[in-house]
């Protein structure tokens, strides 16, 4: 499993990060939205790929040596990208992007190919999905279903009256 660390103080771009590598079992994130919860989860863990704006490394990894990890840095058009550009551990998107994009920028970092999702999704089996499925239905069944029926039957009720 690639473990990612996502340093953004955002939570829409915490979310999306969160949806967009949710759909299957290939990564692992851990997502931090302070200094110091960076820096507590970067020296207890050894993460594949940190990704983050560029403000945020630009501010808070001064003066400290990177080179070990790879850093995928997101930035907008404004943002000066100079003093990073001949570091080879570091990547850049530019915002906006779609999340495909940056789902291809992630998985060509870290080596990940389609083969190794299809294969990473295979390992559901077909008796799993089908016992998920069946559970949810029998759970629709009993929570949502009474609802709908009642307005079904009411609204026959009041086409007889009328």
């Amino acid at each position: 499993m690639k473990k990612i660390l996502f340093f953004e103080n955002s939570p829409l771009l915490q979310k999306a990060i969160q949806l967009i590598l949710s759909n299957n079992h290939i990564y692992e994130i851990t997502i931090v939205d302070s200094l110091t919860k960076f820096e507590k989860e970067n020296h207890i863990r050894v993460f594949d790929l940190i990704i983050s704006h560029i403000d945020l490394i630009k501010m808070h990894t001064k003066n400290k040596n990177f080179d070990f990890q790879k850093f995928l840095l997101m930035y907008e058009k404004f943002d000066s990208i100079k003093e990073f550009k001949d570091m080879n551990f570091i990547h850049f998107i530019e915002k906006p992007f779609t999340s495909e994009e940056l789902k291809k920028k992630i998985d060509f970092i870290l080596g990940v190919h389609e083969k190794d999702i299809k294969i990473s999704n295979n390992k559901v089996t077909d008796d799993k999905l089908n016992q998920h499925a069946k559970d949810a239905v029998e759970k629709w069944l009993r929570e949502e279903a009474p609802k709908f029926a009642k307005e079904v039957i009411r609204d026959e009720i009041l086409k007889l009256i009328s």
